[in-house]
């Protein structure tokens, strides 16, 4: 019990991170097409 608390704790915070830089790059991405799209007008 302890070993799999122990190696869910250690893996939690890698998913949390990967999901939040997948987040800043969704919304980087999304910034530059807004630009893009404005330039061209």
């Amino acid at each position: 019990m302890l070993k799999v608390s122990k190696i869910n704790m250690e893996i939690s915070p890698d998913i949390m991170n990967a999901w939040i830089l997948l987040a800043i790059a969704l919304g980087l991405l999304g910034i530059v097409l807004i630009v893009m799209n404005l330039k061209r007008e």
